[in-house]
C-alpha cells in the first residue's frame, strides 16, 4: 500500500475544506450573499489560492473598521 496517494487525498481533502470556508467568508463579507455548501466546496477547489489572500485583505479591512460587506446593492 501505497501512503503517498492516502497523503495526496488528504491534502486535496484539506484544500476543498480550508478553501471553500475562506471563499464563504470572502462572498459573504465583499458582497454580503451566500450559496449552499456545496458550491462553497467546489469554489474552494478551484479558487481556494486565491481565497486566502483576499480573507486576508477582508479581515485587514474590517479591523479597520470598514463596514460589511463592502459592495451594497441599492
Amino acid at each position: 500500500m501505497d501512503t503517498k496517494t492516502g497523503c495526496g487525498c488528504g491534502v486535496l481533502a484539506f484544500n476543498v475544506a480550508f478553501g471553500g470556508w475562506l471563499f464563504d467568508y470572502c462572498l459573504w463579507n465583499i458582497i454580503g450573499k451566500n450559496v449552499p455548501w456545496y458550491a462553497d466546496l467546489i469554489a474552494g477547489l478551484f479558487c481556494g489560492q486565491f481565497a486566502l489572500p483576499c480573507a486576508v485583505v477582508v479581515w485587514i479591512l474590517k479591523l479597520c473598521g470598514v463596514d460589511t460587506p463592502f459592495v451594497q446593492a441599492g
